[in-house]
């Protein structure tokens, strides 16, 4: 049987994503510590290989997009050396709004509404220091173009960021919105999914930036991407 395209896949799956959200992070925030620093507006930034590319960047003020953030970013506000400028962005950013004023949430970074497929109508190329993605490009319709737009996002020599769990898409029987995986094949950044040819990001982004990934406590695929300078 051939498999619906993501583009269908993934706009039928939102009310149900929506209706994840409004049952879930309202109690997410109360009872589960990471939601509470989700909501904590002086929290750290807590993503480990994040702290590193901020520790080269060296301006005093370092600016991140979070790409597909969900409701509430995973990332913190603050840095012992640093100043962030975080910006965080998801499609069901309007949904996220009012489920959070509903439930008396007041988010530390709101989502701005944009798809990742949409970046580059939103904001300028080379605009952000720090690119970040953790969970959300299994969700996307064009996995591919996100990533590219990342790149675009940041300046030369600066980075792009991913933390996916791998096979995402599989572990979920592409269920909802999880319909890609992302794993390391010989060392390589693949994305795949029933029905279409394997993407190498790692080839296909050769001329645009250096790729590095590798596996984090065995089920975290990490991503480090480097901008190459404009030839």
């Amino acid at each position: 049987m051939r498999r619906r395209e993501p583009e269908r896949v993934w706009r039928e799956a939102l009310p149900a994503e929506i209706g994840f959200w409004e049952q879930e992070l309202p109690g997410r925030v109360a009872d589960r510590d990471d939601y509470r620093l989700r909501a904590d507006r002086n929290a750290p930034m807590r993503d480990p290989v994040v702290n590193m590319v901020i520790a080269r960047v060296p301006e005093s003020t370092v600016s991140i997009i979070d790409v597909g953030a969900g409701p509430l970013t995973a990332l913190g506000t603050q840095h012992p050396e640093k100043r962030l400028r975080l910006t965080a962005t998801d499609p069901l950013a309007s949904e996220y709004a009012r489920i959070m004023r509903d439930a008396g949430i007041d988010p530390p970074v709101p989502p701005v509404a944009c798809r990742g497929e949409d970046l580059l109508q939103q904001f300028r190329p080379g605009t952000f220091d720090i690119a970040f993605a953790r969970n959300a490009l299994d969700h996307s319709a064009d996995p591919l173009l996100v990533v590219n737009n990342m790149v675009q996002l940041v300046k030369e020599g600066r980075f792009v960021v991913l933390r996916h769990l791998r096979s995402e898409g599989g572990r979920q029987f592409y269920r909802g919105l999880h319909q890609w995986n992302l794993d390391l094949r010989e060392g390589e950044f693949v994305i795949s999914r029933p029905g279409h040819r394997p993407i190498n990001v790692t080839r296909e982004l050769d001329n645009s930036a250096i790729v590095s990934c590798f596996v984090d406590h065995r089920d975290w695929l990490v991503c480090v991407m480097t901008k190459r300078a404009a030839v």
